[in-house]
């Protein structure tokens, strides 16, 4: 069984990696999705998802927030955001209210609230680790976890 320093624990290992859309490598790229699967995978949070047969399989470049939601019911548990703790997996909008359009894992960094997540707006486009507060929180439309983490 994974714990939750498991699941951030493989999450930062992906720190640094580029972002490529669909991508599920450390040295290829990774997305928002594809570092929630993997950091759940790595960590042995969840199963490897067999990708032909999930909804969200051959996703664009457009977010689909609905389609996202039901992808992510397949193998995360949703909570209430308020019920956030480190491992968990955060949804964020990007300006329409209550549709996620982005993901992110929840952690700890020296004591505060962060994320990590594929961020495009870094230059390079990267996954990094950023505190979770501000416009992060007010973006906040969703929450999941792993079922099974520990403490």
């Amino acid at each position: 069984m994974a714990t939750t320093a498991d699941v951030v624990t493989a999450a930062r290992s992906y720190i640094g990696s580029p972002i490529f859309h669909r991508g599920r490598s450390r040295e290829g790229g990774i997305d928002c999705l594809g570092l929630v699967i993997l950091a759940g995978v790595e960590s042995g949070a969840m199963q490897d998802p067999d990708e032909a047969s999930w909804p969200f399989a051959a996703y664009g470049r457009l977010p689909n927030p609905k389609r996202l939601i039901e992808s992510l019911g397949h193998f995360l548990k949703p909570i209430e955001i308020c019920e956030l703790r480190p491992a968990d997996v955060i949804g964020l909008s990007w300006g329409a209210k209550d549709l996620p359009m982005h993901l992110a894992i929840r952690a700890e960094f020296q004591g505060r609230a962060s994320m990590i997540h594929a961020l495009p707006l870094v230059k390079p486009p990267r996954v990094v680790e950023t505190g979770y507060a501000g416009v992060w929180v007010e973006q906040t439309c969703g929450a999941w976890r792993y079922p099974g983490v520990t403490d």
